[in-house]
């Protein structure tokens, strides 16, 4: 039997700006050079660790886990040989990084199921002494090119003093041409060309040369000499199993009893309140319970619920999106807004039984208050709980500024550059050095540069996050687990999703600026009134959350929406996928199955029916797989499951048909069915829970125009630029103000049945100086706002804006009060003084400085200053076919491969969505370019609303805005 080698020692990207390896490489190149193990001890946390178990168990290697802490001042290497090792070592991580969190003390009284390798002799006796650590010591024994002296020299002094010799061979990265890579990486992370480092390798800079991962051969015959380090290597093999292993469910369940019993209570007594004496309701809610208590997870339906209902008792508006509204706990947990029997929504499609993944539910939160619920959940949860990693990646830019650094190229100069990196053929990259900087950064994309928080994630388990990973603190002010969303799974632990949702937000602002229920309008738009299916039908749902995009409009203009199926339905068709796969263009044509299909299989035609017999939604692959194989809802699931992940070929479909009795040709036909739908349906609970979200946008668009712009703008827009929204109130009739210096508040918002832009959007004024401005509120004059501490620059920022206007000051008034004692004399009794009787400024001057300063023209359209062209059409005329000529304002744009692209076209009043060609959408791209351009297209009309462009030009410009 031949010898088996560990490496004790290696570091990858995730010692961030230091290590060149990828976690999940470690075990095949270690593989590869012969050694049965590899210990990955990364700097501050054991954030790949995961990565690196999963990839260990296809290459056979054993993957130790470890890392490099900070213990009494020094950095020492650790080993977790086992999974008590690993909770010793996530504890240990967690009090380095978030003391508060775990106490050292507590920390190191497991530390005896560790191992330790110190740098020197008198680092171990200080890690045995005065950091009381109780695990094995190790003094590291390395090859002499180290320059550490001789390995038996070193042994024996390790032997002398009472310590264990340990072979080791410091690993950074895969060959020894790499070190120069390193170093530049190093470099650039800390900011200082390459010649700022040490030349000999400092604590804290870059590695030896020696640091590249040798073969078994060069680390025998190197370390030869030194047999006992040697033969402890190999004893502390024997020892070390991979970890972390994947861990089965642990869910957060302070007592499983008393969660089962309080699930039950909530939901049934919901259900007699929602659905009275109903048996199939009853039916679905037991079945349900049945296997949520099965699997343990009582207590994470009861936390959400307690999250539900801590953002209802604090107006905080929240509807669970995804497969969980196909549960009927769900719904009566009040976590989703749709009635999974009206809507005939599957629970397996959420919660499977045969799955091995837990299920997991997604909870759409207002943007501005999901920050508020994060921390409260987090609270609730305790040391069961902590936010999820993001593993932040080098991307062009980011790699490029490393390099860039490293190599000594200023800040400006990086700037620059920085912006042409999409533009590989361009000149300055054929010049050197750029060009071998370019080449450079090519390498490092793809490490880990550091973590931040994931955007929604929370993990759950049933014991403290620490025992199962590292924690450190964020700039979130929250506890953070070092894994991403996929290791915490692999822990054992439940993710929530705790989402905001820009589209939620718009809804809940306009519901409370109309005293509205936003829970009451979503759940009543089964119903809609024939204002709001006018809009739906005619595409007419500019700044109506989900369902604003040109295609989307598009789409519901060509089904005829009227209702929120037939919304969900279009949701689901705009998707990719259902273009790609034939899907859209065989529900437009009524085609549904095709006719051997509906002869082979009559009873699905009915079945799918409500979608012209398209297998429209995930469900109606398992809905197919039902009816022709005979299966359960979970069996169908799964099957439908395995084909989207590509788990389930032709060959795993003939045998299940075969086994189920069903012949070649419906077996064929079946076949053809399932694999042209599985890989792109839409989930049906999905669609209709976005539908009501769009729905009750539109109610709040059709019955509260100026509440709901005013929300749009106030909640950071959506699919098209402030503006668009701007001239969309403008169609809908809304009178648009600018900020009033008394009225005026930082976001948008109704005011006098119009709509006030906020001070957000004036150039030059921060959030710091509108809240000295507001807190100075009410003024007289001007020269009011000045005495209360805002500069003169603001002030003629807010004069030119016309926002004291509502005071009977005009723009041209305040200036010149400005400018007459702006030089020196007393600016402040100037401006008391006042100066009355002169004009107000034209409109074009006014629309010029309202667009430089407030990015968009707020008294009236711009389109209104200037004639319109000869032969051009209103976009409210444009014909149902032929050909036309229509002026406006380019809207947003959208590129695509062949270099065409799609152009939205606005007026006064309404909108065009245009296809250009190449070389016209070319000169629509440089012509769109302009400050206030407006364009003229000309093309064929191919339906209401849409037009094939064939030729562009420029249009008469509209004032252009001031220079400011």
């Amino acid at each position: 039997m031949r010898d088996r080698y560990l490496l004790p020692s290696v570091q990858s990207c995730c010692s961030f700006g230091y290590g060149l390896l990828l976690p999940s490489s470690i075990p095949e190149l270690a593989a590869a050079a012969g050694f049965t193990g590899a210990v990955l001890a990364d700097t501050g946390g054991v954030y790949g660790q995961w990565i690196h178990a999963r990839a260990a168990l296809e290459s056979g290697v054993t993957a130790g886990a470890g890392s490099r802490l900070e213990l009494g001042g020094e950095e020492v290497g650790l080993i977790a040989p086992d999974e008590r090792g690993w909770r010793a070592l996530c504890m240990l991580v967690t009090a380095s990084a978030l003391p508060e969190r775990v106490q050292m003390e507590e920390a190191l009284s497991h530390s005896e199921w560790l191992a330790a390798v110190c740098r020197d002799i008198p680092q171990a006796e200080r890690l045995r002494g005065s950091v009381r650590f109780r695990g094995r010591i190790f003094v590291e024994v390395l090859p002499e090119r180290f320059g550490r002296g001789r390995p038996e020299e070193v042994e024996g002094a390790v032997l002398s003093s009472g310590f264990e010799p340990l072979a080791s061979w410091p690993v950074v990265f895969a060959e020894r041409i790499d070190h120069q890579l390193h170093r530049i990486l190093v470099a650039g992370s800390l900011g200082v060309p390459l010649s700022a480092l040490s030349p000999a390798p400092a604590a804290g800079e870059a590695a030896p040369e020696a640091s590249f991962l040798p073969s078994v051969k060069q680390f025998v015959e190197e370390l030869g000499q030194a047999r006992v380090a040697l033969r402890h290597n190999e004893e502390l093999l024997e020892t070390l199993r991979t970890v972390p292993a994947k861990q089965s469910l642990c869910p957060p369940a302070a007592g499983q009893d008393a969660d089962v019993e309080r699930l039950r209570q909530i939901t049934s007594a919901r259900l007699r309140a929602l659905y009275g004496p109903s048996r199939p309701a009853s039916r679905r809610l037991e079945t349900e319970l049945a296997q949520i208590e099965e699997a343990g997870l009582s207590g994470y339906f009861v936390l959400f619920s307690d999250v539900v209902e801590y953002c209802r008792s604090n107006g905080i508006t929240s509807v669970a999106r995804g497969s969980a509204a196909g549960s009927l706990v769900s719904y009566l947990l009040r976590l989703s807004v749709i009635c999974p029997i009206r809507h005939q929504l599957s629970f397996a499609r959420f919660f499977n039984r045969l799955r091995p993944d837990p299920p997991d539910i997604d909870l759409d939160i207002e943007s501005e208050r999901r920050e508020e619920v994060l921390l409260w959940t987090l609270d609730r949860l305790g040391d069961r709980g902590a936010g999820v990693a993001e593993l932040v990646r080098l991307r062009r830019r980011g790699a490029f500024r490393r390099v860039a650094a490293a190599m000594g190229l200023g800040q400006e100069e990086t700037d620059t550059l920085s912006s042409t990196l999409s533009r590989s053929e361009d000149p300055v990259w054929r010049r050197e050095p750029l060009r071998g900087i370019l080449a450079t950064s090519r390498k490092l994309r793809g490490l880990v540069s550091h973590i931040a928080p994931h955007p929604c994630g929370v993990a759950a388990r049933g014991e403290p996050v620490q025992w199962a990973v590292g924690v450190e603190g964020c700039n979130l002010g929250i506890p953070l687990a070092q894994f991403d969303k996929d290791g915490v799974e692999w822990m054992g632990m439940l993710k929530m999703d705790l989402l905001g949702q820009r589209g939620l937000s718009k809804v809940a602002m306009g519901c409370r600026s109309t005293s509205r229920d936003p829970y009451r309008l979503i759940m009543s738009t089964g119903k809609l009134s024939p204002g709001v299916r006018s809009i739906l039908a005619d595409g007419h749902t500019l700044a109506v959350a989900h369902i604003e995009s040109p295609a989307m409009r598009d789409l519901l203009r060509q089904t005829g929406a009227r209702n929120l199926e037939d919304v969900a339905r279009a949701l689901a068709l705009v998707r990719p996928g259902a273009a790609a796969s034939g899907g859209r263009k065989r529900f437009f044509e009524r085609s549904g199955l095709g006719g051997s299909a509906r002869r082979l299989f009559e009873d699905l035609e009915a079945l799918l029916s409500e979608n012209r017999g398209v297998l429209l939604y995930q469900e109606d692959v398992s809905l197919v797989a039902r009816a022709v194989l005979g299966l359960d809802e979970a069996e169908a699931d799964l099957v439908r499951r395995r084909l989207k992940k590509g788990r389930m070929t032709r060959e795993d479909v003939e045998a299940l048909c075969l086994s189920r009795g069903v012949g070649p040709e419906e077996t064929e036909e079946l076949w053809r069915l399932l694999s042209g739908y599985a890989g792109y349906g839409f989930c049906k609970a999905h669609a209709v829970t976005y539908a009501a979200v769009a729905c009750a946008a539109a109610t709040m668009k059709v019955e509260s125009p100026a509440e709901h712009m005013a929300a749009v703008l106030a909640s950071g827009g959506g699919f098209y630029r402030p503006s668009v929204y701007l001239e969309e109130a403008r169609r809908l009739g809304v009178e648009l103000h600018v900020p009033g210096v008394n009225s005026g508040e930082w976001l948008a918002r109704p005011w006098k049945g119009g709509v006030m832009v906020g001070f957000h959007r004036l150039k030059g004024l921060g959030e710091a100086c509108f809240r000295k401005l507001k807190d100075g509120r009410p003024y007289a004059s001007a020269a009011e706002v000045l005495e209360s501490g805002l500069g003169p620059a603001i002030l003629c920022s807010m004069a030119m804006a016309g926002c004291f206007h509502e005071l009977g000051q005009t723009q041209a008034e305040v200036l010149l009060m400005i400018e007459r004692f702006s030089g020196g004399g007393d600016l402040l009794s100037g401006l008391q003084a006042g100066i009355t009787e002169l004009p107000e400024y034209d409109r074009a001057r006014r629309a010029g400085l309202e667009m430089g300063l407030l990015g968009a023209c707020v008294s009236e359209s711009p389109l209104a200053l200037t004639e319109r062209p000869g032969g051009s059409v209103p976009a409210v005329d444009l014909p149902p076919t032929g050909r036309a000529r229509c002026w406006g304002i380019p809207a947003t744009r959208r590129s695509l491969e062949d270099d065409s692209g799609f152009l939205m076209l606005q007026d006064d009043t309404g909108v065009v969505d245009a296809y250009l060609p190449e070389g016209v959408y070319r000169r629509a791209v440089v012509l769109s370019r302009r400050e206030a351009a407006t364009l003229i297209l000309e093309g064929r009309v191919i339906r209401q609303g849409r037009m094939d462009a064939s030729s562009v030009e420029a249009g008469p410009l509209t004032p252009e805005p001031l220079v400011v």
